[in-house]
């Protein structure tokens, strides 16, 4: 076959071309810090990438949502542990009140005071979590309790649905504590501490301290449920949290520069480029024949 100048121009040209192709491509992987800018790049690689970072932002949704959980949570513990604190200064209460040394005047000091502790008690049964009331079940735009106004009573207004929070693959969480099981029994021995005290019923008194003690081991059984459901979490969120590095050093694999091997082939590439052009010189260059032709 006949090689012609116009042959040998083409290749020449095409050549320097994917020379220019490779340069930029480099300089590219440079500037960026990543070698996976077009997917001509590396396909495997980049399809790689993808997943790892789909991985990595499904990982983040599962520790939003673990924060969201312990925050839950933790709110959940504090009011329990004030309601706890209730109980205790009720116990006091209870103990003077039945002491047969006082009279009914300073019982139905004692009363008011109970009183207070009911209502405050309801009013912690009562507290919310962004918006939401925490005790309530999947009522949570509906205050759970409600107290009567003679202080006889107090209804429970939500339901015991479980809320749950997702935090791994097909792993869910309860964040929410029964709000009935846990706190009537407070209200009802308060209830009763109240009343008997306004009646002047020492032995009803008396008989109300192991009520109250119950009801501090229903709060107790609740906080430590709470409290392994948080241990649980962070738990949870440290496996993550260590996935996430794992995945991290994956990825910088597969998508960042390597910029020690970059240097060197934009280097060799600079040279061939320009060893490239003086040969084209040489070669391209017109003969008398061409322009006599």
């Amino acid at each position: 076959m006949r090689v012609t100048s116009q042959m040998m121009s083409n290749t020449v040209l095409n050549n320097l071309a994917q020379n220019v192709q490779r340069m930029e491509k480099y300089q590219a992987q440079m500037s960026s810090g990543k070698r996976l800018n077009n997917l001509s790049d590396d396909p495997v690689a980049l399809v790689r990438a993808l997943t790892l970072r789909s991985t990595m932002e499904q990982n983040d949704q599962y520790s939003r949502s673990i924060d969201s959980a312990k925050s839950w949570l933790n709110t959940t513990d504090v009011n329990l542990g004030a309601v706890n604190d209730l109980l205790i200064r009720a116990t006091e209460l209870a103990t003077n009140g039945a002491n047969d040394t006082i009279g009914s005047e300073q019982r139905h000091a004692i009363a008011l005071e109970v009183r207070q502790l009911l209502e405050n008690a309801v009013q912690v049964g009562n507290s919310t979590y962004e918006g939401r009331y925490i005790f309530a079940g999947f009522q949570t735009d509906t205050a759970p309790f409600t107290l009567a106004g003679d202080g006889s009573s107090v209804t429970y207004n939500g339901d015991h649905g479980a809320i749950p929070r997702e935090i791994g693959s097909a792993t869910t969480i309860q964040v929410n504590t029964d709000g009935e099981q846990a706190l009537t029994p407070v209200f009802d021995v308060l209830i009763r501490l109240y009343q008997s005290l306004e009646a002047d019923d020492t032995k009803g008194i008396s008989d109300t301290l192991n009520s109250i003690d119950a009801a501090i081991d229903t709060v107790l059984s609740a906080r430590a449920e709470v409290g392994a459901r948080v241990n649980r979490l962070e738990g949870s969120d440290t496996q993550i949290s260590e996935v996430q590095g794992y995945l991290a050093d994956l990825l910088s694999k597969a998508e960042d520069t390597d910029m020690a091997d970059v240097i060197t082939k934009l280097a060799t590439e600079q040279t061939l480029y320009q060893a490239a052009l003086g040969a084209a010189a040489k070669t391209l260059q017109p003969s008398l024949i061409d322009f006599l032709r």
